[in-house]
């Protein structure tokens, strides 16, 4: 890193949580501006474990080429509320990553946009309750499974994961509930098309 970059990394640094849990959070942040693939080749030559090398990896990734820092500064409603559409990007990153890598991205958008640190704080909350109730994210969560499908016709293979990702997308914009008959015949439909 040049001076002028780690001058303006400092006070990024100094705003992620503190602690040996949060040190991907804080390698984001010195490192983000390195990109993706450098951050890595960084991490490697410094002997750090492979999983904090992915953590950080994914944190550079998302907040630098996803506008996920904008998603959750635009989150102004109560973390208690039903769901709504501003948690449709908390919802496919909690399918993605996990709640601690949604929670971290949290942190490092507070650091890097300190104006926005209360939405972010929102957001980690409210990535907290939807992960408490339960609420559909992933695809090990639809009401349906490969099986089910498979009952009703559609073949295995690449397909069907395709139909069961349709679904999950489905779920997650609120196009139809997650019960299995609603499932089942948006599945049919889906791989007809």
């Amino acid at each position: 890193l040049t001076p002028a970059a780690l001058e303006a990394a400092k006070p990024v640094v100094d705003a992620c949580p503190a602690g040996e849990e949060n040190l991907p959070v804080r390698w984001a942040a010195l490192l983000g501006a390195l990109g993706e693939a450098d951050t890595r080749r960084v991490l490697k030559r410094l002997r750090c474990s492979n999983a904090c090398i992915e953590e950080t990896a994914v944190l550079v990734r998302e907040v630098a080429g996803q506008g996920v820092c904008g998603s959750f500064s635009e989150e102004k409603a109560s973390a208690h509320a039903p769901e709504r559409a501003s948690d449709i990007p908390l919802r496919q990153l909690l399918g993605r990553y996990g709640l601690c890598t949604v929670e971290r991205l949290c942190a490092l958008c507070a650091a890097l946009h300190p104006q926005a640190a209360p939405a972010c704080a929102l957001a980690a909350q409210r990535a907290r309750q939807l992960e408490a109730d339960g609420v559909c994210c992933r695809v090990s969560q639809l009401a349906v499974n490969g099986r089910d499908l498979m009952a009703v016709g559609i073949p295995a293979g690449p397909a069907l994961r395709r139909v069961l990702e349709a679904l999950l997308d489905g779920v997650i914009c609120a196009e139809y509930p997650n019960e299995k008959p609603a499932l089942l015949a948006a599945a049919q439909k889906i791989s007809a098309s």
